[in-house]
């Protein structure tokens, strides 16, 4: 069903890097963390339920109950309990049956030494935990590998796994949280419930086990992204809209808006509610969120922008403190210092019609009274059309030194432009293009020229930036000078050798 490879390279010959370290776990990477030379990784995984199981549904001599295609919601609950009546004792013996090694994710932890290593069970019985509510015949396994030793090839790897699924995932220095949205179990038949199922892990690497499952919970509406979560003094903050991204509003009367929930663990394994702000922006849902210490920032959008500041130091009552309306929409906060967010997103205008990619500050220092400070738009001319992998991957955002970098994607009317914008940001006074760094001028691939640009790097004075044709290096503040090329495929370089559009 899909497999993780997690590998330790070798890099002390730097001509010759050298893999002396190779863990393989069944299951996709759902995210990972490192927080102080420890590895966390958040791994789903697809129970293989024996197959015996699934055939008990089929039979007819077991009794079980029958129903209607219209049947009342009492009906179908009551069917349910006498389903699981009969089932229970035969799964039961069904999965007692089963070894651990055919219900689990295996892996397999090879080196130098011991380059044969076989697939083990990745959990013991002691280390699988059940929240009180399950949603997927799933599991996630949380790794635990130390880095911060001495030889990290003898590091042992520890893993906590709990039946549940999750993708969205959000760690501080001493918890890390999964959450999966009720859309990934939901079957297409009755009412869709628009919740969210969070799980708590807590991160010790000093006990003896570093990672242990602590709680679960639930919250009303759907997470916009890992940025929707904020933990501070015990309490996890989280942002949810309860709006359908397929279908539109679950009420025709009414438009449900977004919420901030505070959630904290009650010690016994649960994730209780602690406070609730709901109600904000009816109609509109989350496109961008931040929290930092007791504060929150908020980005909601149909037709305008409002970026709403929050109080979050009373985690009984979080309060919206400021209120802004702008027009288009960010979707990536960025925290400059106390007093401003750098954003990223998207122009529009008052009827809400995208204009083009986007670059916003906006002046948080007066909290209750937040300000745009300034603004620049990549492309703002009629039939032309820009884009950014920034607008929804914040590792595509580098900034530093006051330089923000970002991949682009402009077309239309004369202008066609792959590559990497950079711009001069200073939050206390303007915004302006130092330069573009085009990408389309490398060799071109086996799909053809088009030039997919991902991330960007800065090393001192060198900008890196990195597409699916090739690496190129320019100057950090003159983006117009090319220090060097490293093209992924043979052929003459089509640049003209200045490195702009």
């Amino acid at each position: 069903w899909g497999g993780t490879r997690i590998e330790l390279v070798d890099v002390t010959d730097r001509s010759a890097p050298t893999v002396v370290r190779t863990i393989e776990v069944e299951g996709y990477l759902a995210a990972a963390r490192l927080i102080d030379g420890h590895i966390y990784a958040v791994i789903s995984s697809y129970l293989d339920i024996p197959y015996a199981a699934w055939e008990l549904i089929g039979r007819d001599d077991l009794g079980l109950p029958e129903l209607d295609w219209d049947a009342r919601e009492e009906e179908r609950a009551a069917a349910a309990s006498e389903a699981r009546r009969i089932l229970r004792p035969l799964v039961a013996g069904i999965i007692g049956r089963t070894g651990l090694e055919e219900l689990v994710p295996l892996a397999r932890d090879r080196t130098a030494a011991n380059p044969d290593a076989s697939f083990e069970p990745l959990v013991g019985c002691g280390d699988l935990y059940r929240p009180a509510e399950t949603s997927e015949y799933s599991m996630l396994s949380v790794l635990h590998l130390d880095l911060d030793v001495p030889d990290p090839m003898t590091s042992r790897i520890d893993a906590t796994g709990l039946l549940a699924d999750g993708w969205t995932v959000y760690a501080s220095t001493t918890n890390l949280y999964v959450t999966q949205s009720s859309m990934w179990w939901w079957w297409g038949w009755g009412d869709l419930e628009m919740t969210t199922a969070v799980h708590k892990f807590e991160l010790d690497p000093s006990a003896g086990n570093p990672v242990r499952y602590a709680a679960s919970g639930e919250v009303e509406g759907w997470l916009h992204s890992q940025f929707s979560m904020g933990e501070h003094d015990g309490h996890l903050r989280v942002a949810t809209t309860e709006f359908d991204w397929w279908w539109g509003n679950t009420d025709d009367e009414e438009d449900p808006g977004s919420r901030i929930t505070v959630l904290a663990d009650d010690g016994q394994g649960a994730l209780t509610t602690t406070g609730l702000l709901d109600g904000i922006a009816p109609g509109e849902r989350i496109f961008a969120c931040r929290f930092v210490g007791d504060k929150g920032s908020l980005v909601t959008f149909e037709q305008i922008d409002p970026l709403f500041t929050l109080d979050l130091s009373d985690p009984t009552a979080p309060a919206i403190v400021g209120e802004l309306e702008v027009t288009g929409f960010s979707s990536y906060l960025h925290p400059v210092g106390e007093d401003y967010l750098l954003a990223v997103g998207m122009e529009a205008d008052p009827e809400g019609v995208i204009l083009g990619l986007a670059v916003s500050v906006f002046d948080v220092s007066d909290f209750a009274n937040p300000t745009l400070a300034r603004r620049y738009l990549v492309e703002g001319e009629e039939g032309v059309w820009s884009w950014s992998e920034a607008l929804h991957d914040h590792h595509a955002f580098t900034y530093h030194r006051d330089v923000l970098s970002i991949p682009a994607y402009v077309h239309g009317g004369e202008s066609v432009f792959s590559g990497l914008i950079v711009l001069l940001v200073d939050p206390g006074s303007d915004i302006f293009e130092l330069g573009r760094i085009d990408h389309s001028g490398l060799p071109a691939g086996p799909w053809g020229s088009w030039a997919w640009l991902r991330r960007s790097v800065y090393i001192e004075d060198a900008l890196y930036s990195v597409s699916n044709l090739g690496v190129r290096v320019n100057q950090l503040l003159a983006p117009e000078v090319v220090l060097a090329e490293v093209p992924f495929y043979e052929g003459e370089s089509g640049a003209s050798g200045d490195g702009g559009s």
